[in-house]
């Protein structure tokens, strides 16, 4: 009975994606359970205590204007950051509530998510077709509300339409897709450019290595060349940029009032324990196993992490070795988890901020092809 159960379970979600209507009826049932996740189990953390009640000041008195970037991987309310210009522009849509920005944000957003995910197959496996449900849900928890998160899954939406239509992993494209990275960096987020410094020491590395066989070897040799990386642009700002490097050791060494705060596991700036603690960082935020012992509640926080780099991993495995447009979107996450690595104060943060990759991991799973069609 449990067997058959399974295979029915198992055939329901392998068909979620067969009609239209469908996708919009099942669609609205995840918007609704993902916003009272939000807004009952994440209240207090999500909701109540987001910095998007700061920014209604700034937004209802039309305050923001271009020209400024933040330079903090904090959350800082400024007037003249273009994240919050950008923001603003829905302000004048009637809407001057927290609330209201959410309900506004949440439609479009979805609108566009929904554009992503008819641009891709029509048929999926139903792990696939778990690994989008999981997407979708956390993207709405987590990024469809009054924060930057939602100007930042712009970006990735972009890189997403211009993977779409690239079939090789040839370096102008790399370069093209870095560029674009960079722009959003000097517009919004200035420690994105530690994205593109991590996607082109990526690139470099599988480009020395692609005659490796052994995919062990190539995973083992990926995650030191990051470390690597991060240790070299360590000591490049310093000599640079002195005070953007002594943010980075900040944002490294920082703790929070987080439940699942990530503290280091060596109080020490010797060289090789700050390069070993951000070995060990990247295994923590792709297995955040330590998780389990904050409560039974965390556990989905797990489960959602543990869906993403299960899908990494399953692209890593299999499209590494393959000169297509997803060996590039692996590198992409790759990147963005070697960034990440260096400033998330808590595994909630962590979440949050990775959910907005997905289009790009769509793309490294090859869900954009249309083998699977009939």
């Amino acid at each position: 009975m449990n067997g058959i159960r399974s295979i029915g379970l198992k055939t329901w979600i392998n068909t979620l994606f067969n009609n239209q209507f469908k996708v919009v009826a099942w669609w609205i049932w995840l918007i609704i359970i993902s916003k009272l996740v939000r807004y009952t189990v994440l209240y207090e953390t999500l909701v109540k205590a987001s910095i998007g009640w700061s920014y209604l000041s700034v937004l209802n008195s039309h305050q923001a204007c271009l020209g400024g970037i933040s330079l903090s991987s904090d959350d800082v309310i400024n007037p003249s950051d273009n994240a919050l210009f950008l923001l603003q522009i829905f302000s004048y849509f009637g809407v001057t509530s927290y609330y209201g920005y959410e309900i506004l944000l949440t439609i479009i957003g979805n609108a566009v998510l929904f554009y992503i995910i008819r641009k891709c197959r029509s048929r999926y496996s139903w792990i696939e077709s778990l690994f989008i449900v999981i997407g979708i849900m956390t993207i709405n928890v987590f990024a469809f509300n009054l924060s930057k998160d939602v100007i930042q899954l712009l970006l990735f939406v972009v890189l997403f339409i211009m993977m779409k239509d690239i079939h090789n992993s040839r370096i102008r494209n790399a370069l093209s897709l870095a560029f674009v990275i960079a722009i959003a960096a000097l517009l919004f987020r200035l420690y994105y450019m530690l994205l593109v410094y991590f996607f082109l020491a990526a690139y470099v590395a599988d480009r020395i290595m692609r005659n490796v066989s052994n995919r062990w070897v190539r995973m083992i040799a990926m995650w030191i060349m990051i470390t690597c990386s991060y240790l070299a642009i360590l000591y490049i700002v310093q000599q640079i940029l002195p005070g953007y490097h002594d943010e980075m050791l900040r944002v490294r060494s920082r703790e929070s009032d987080a439940t699942t705060d990530i503290r280091l596991l060596f109080n020490s700036q010797e060289l090789w324990l700050w390069g070993l603690d951000y070995m060990i960082m990247i295994l923590r935020l792709l297995f955040p196993v330590e998780l389990i012992l904050f409560g039974p509640k965390f556990l989905a926080f797990l489960g959602v992490q543990l869906t993403y780099t299960i899908a990494f991993l399953y692209a890593f495995w299999h499209k590494i070795s393959v000169e297509g447009i997803e060996r590039i979107a692996v590198l992409i996450y790759l990147a963005f988890v070697g960034m990440s690595a260096t400033f998330e104060p808590d595994f909630g943060s962590w979440i949050r901020h990775e959910c907005i990759i997905f289009p790009v991991l769509l793309i490294a799973l090859g869900l954009n092809r249309q083998k699977m069609e009939r």
